[in-house]
């Protein structure tokens, strides 16, 4: 999923076109790397736990909601990881700014030395004022 954070950025990008191809550019990298629709999901409990499968590989913790910012944050032992979440037509993007998806993409190609995860975290560095993340369908 893409999203813009300013009318400045939106204006800027050259509008939803550009949000468009940012996401036809991300696709082949996120299936390189083994984000597919059947080993990448969210489940969101009604008593604020969540079960997330990234990859094929799960992650279990708690999860909040600011319904004004529409942020949604995710807490996992140690790890909480500020989102926003978009409602679409389809369901939903869980995003997060380019800046914290950069810096989780490079932390994660710096350790598995993934040179997709890498590609991924160059390519978002020529946008600023959009949030990057996963769309995903009922």
């Amino acid at each position: 999923g893409v999203a813009f954070t300013s009318e400045n950025a939106l204006a800027q990008a050259g509008g939803e076109a550009m949000a468009t191809q940012l996401k036809e550019q991300l696709m082949p990298h996120y299936t390189n790397v083994g984000f597919s629709n059947t080993n990448t999901s969210l489940t969101l409990n009604q008593d604020y736990t969540f079960v997330a499968k990234l990859a094929g590989h799960s992650l279990n913790g708690t999860w909040s909601y600011d319904s004004n910012e529409c942020k949604l944050t995710l807490k996992a032992l140690i790890l909480s990881i500020p989102c926003y979440a978009k409602k679409t037509s389809t369901g939903m993007s869980i995003l997060m700014e380019q800046n914290k998806w950069l810096a989780l993409l490079q932390s994660a190609a710096s350790m598995t030395g993934n040179p997709t995860l890498q590609s991924i975290s160059d390519l978002s560095k020529n946008f600023d004022g959009i949030r990057i993340g996963f769309d995903m369908s009922k």
